[in-house]
């Protein structure tokens, strides 16, 4: 088997104190605080971009295993939540104790799709087994993302 190995790099600059910019490619990316709690604040938090990036990672990795199956799909959409251990331990609050580590991710991977629910499992259980990052993040927290094909 061949060695196929290849790295990927992103430069990120801090703007601010909860403002920095993430450059991957020539696409740019701009993202607050690393665990934001203000629903109004100006840019999503790194929790928010990595629960981003695990939704557009089975998405398009769902589109692609279908296409080489030949499983026609109207919509997908992916919904993600996360909870981190002990909040309070990132944001300092003394005493506190414990991790501020992800703890857990859960959410719901919607397929609207006129194939049968067995076709469309496959495809998932697929997908699941493909996708860089949520390989990568079963092994470190609990994760849990349910299929849900709709007609």
């Amino acid at each position: 088997m061949q060695d196929v190995t290849h790295a990927w790099t992103v430069r990120v600059r801090a703007d601010g104190p909860d403002d920095a910019t993430a450059h991957a490619r020539r696409h740019v990316l701009r993202l607050g605080a690393a665990a934001g709690f203000d629903a109004e604040a100006p840019l999503p938090s790194a929790v928010e971009a990595l629960l981003a990036a695990l939704g557009a990672d089975l998405l398009s990795t769902f589109a692609a295993t279908a296409r080489r199956a030949r499983l026609p799909h109207d919509a997908l959409e992916a919904v993600l939540r996360c909870t981190l251990d002990n909040p309070l331990v990132h944001l300092g609050v003394i005493g506190e104790t414990g991790s501020p580590r992800i703890a857990a991710i859960d959410g719901t991977f919607y397929v609207s799709s006129d194939a049968g629910t067995d076709d469309i499992e496959r495809i998932w259980t697929l997908t699941r087994a493909r996708s860089p990052l949520y390989t990568t993040l079963e092994r470190s927290v609990a994760l849990a993302v349910r299929l849900c094909p709709t007609p």
